[in-house]
Formats: structure tokens, C-alpha cells, sequence
């Protein structure tokens, strides 16, 4: 029977600690890759109109996440009154 991806993944791994040399590359790598990915900038060490692009951004994620969670509510309470409503007449 065929390996899965998890065992397959699983072997290599097992396979690469023990060549220490090869598993410390590979930890490297990793951690460089990491450190990339999560990456910021500081707005202490930001630009003033870097500063003012990024508050323009935050500021509008905001305002977007808000009217989302809105609609979500107003949905709800619609769907809610509907459900009571049809209930009711039954």
C-alpha cells in the first residue's frame, strides 16, 4: 500500500536528523525562511507618509471589517424575526 504525504514527510524527517550536518541546514533554512515571512516595520521606524499610508490602510480595514460584522448582525435579526414571524402564523 502507498505511503500518505504525512508518512512520507514523516521518514524524511527521521531520515535527515541523522546526518546532523544536513538537519542543521535544513533548520537554517527554515528559520531564515521565518524570520522573512514575518517581518515588520516598526511605525517608530517608519516615514511620515510611510506612517500615514499605513493608518490610511489600518483605518480602512477597520471601517470595512465594521460595516461587515453590521450586515452580518442585521442579517441575522432579520432572519431571526422571519423565523419568529413564520412560527407565529403557523
Amino acid at each position: 500500500m502507498p505511503l500518505t504525504a504525512a508518512e512520507k514527510m514523516k521518514r524524511y524527517r527521521e531520515r535527515l536528523k541523522l546526518n546532523p550536518e544536513k538537519f542543521e541546514e535544513q533548520r537554517k533554512k527554515n528559520l531564515d525562511r521565518i524570520k522573512i515571512k514575518y517581518k515588520y516595520k516598526k511605525v517608530s521606524e517608519m516615514s511620515a507618509e510611510e506612517k500615514t499610508r499605513k493608518r490610511n490602510k489600518w483605518r480602512d480595514e477597520k471601517r470595512r471589517l465594521k460595516d461587515k460584522k453590521k450586515a452580518n448582525e442585521q442579517i441575522s435579526n432579520a432572519a431571526s424575526t422571519s423565523k419568529s414571524s413564520t412560527s407565529k402564523s403557523s
